[in-house]
């Protein structure tokens, strides 16, 4: 992508269409960050939801992890921070979850939302929660209240030497490619995910 500047001391990418129903929407919140000098990692082939897979989880993990792997070659060395793009269906209201392993990034991004209102003009938006991925043989860090998770992702993606990984779930109201709403939502979150690793 081409664009301002601003962000050309870090070099940032985009991951969208792991699972290919994602697709759409991740094009259309990347198209609203043309300017940000993001390189966008489109996945065309991507995965069908897990529940398609009909109970074989191991081939589902088993195609998950190579897609990431495929990813991380592809890009380790030449960028700075991973930005991975999911949704999911609340139809209540649209909400985000935002996981990052590097405990730093996350309270950054927490008090930036904070700071910036993120709901400001989606009054039909909920809560943005934070989680720190972790492996499973690690809790939460002493005195930390925040959720914790663990994941199929290869743990050289999630904490990866060469660039630090945030994934950001938008849970949409809509299924597919959602609303404009929903598009601008996302491109603020990233926004401000951008603005928060650079601190």
């Amino acid at each position: 992508m081409s664009g301002s500047a601003d962000n050309a001391a870090m070099r940032v990418a985009l991951v969208i269409g792991i699972h290919h129903r994602e697709l759409e929407y991740g094009q259309k919140v990347a198209d609203l960050l043309i300017d940000s000098n993001i390189q966008m990692l489109r996945i065309d082939e991507g995965l069908p939801q897990q529940m398609e897979y009909g109970g074989k989880s191991f081939y589902y993990s088993t195609y998950l992890r190579e897609i990431y792997l495929q990813v991380h070659q592809q890009i380790k060395n030449k960028i700075d921070l991973l930005i991975d793009l999911h949704t999911g269906i609340n139809e209540a209201k649209r909400c985000a979850d935002i996981y990052c392993n590097n405990i730093r990034l996350l309270d950054s991004i927490h008090e930036l939302l904070a700071k910036n209102d993120t709901n400001k003009g989606f009054p039909d938006s909920g809560p943005v929660q934070f989680i720190q991925i972790t492996d499973k043989n690690t809790g939460n860090e002493e005195g930390r209240q925040s959720p914790v998770c663990h994941t199929t992702i290869p743990r050289r993606v999630w904490a990866a030497d060469e660039y630090r990984y945030v994934g950001l779930e938008i849970y949409l109201q809509d299924p597919d490619k959602g609303k404009e709403a929903a598009w601008r939502y996302g491109s603020r979150l990233i926004n401000i995910i951008l603005k928060a690793a650079k601190q």
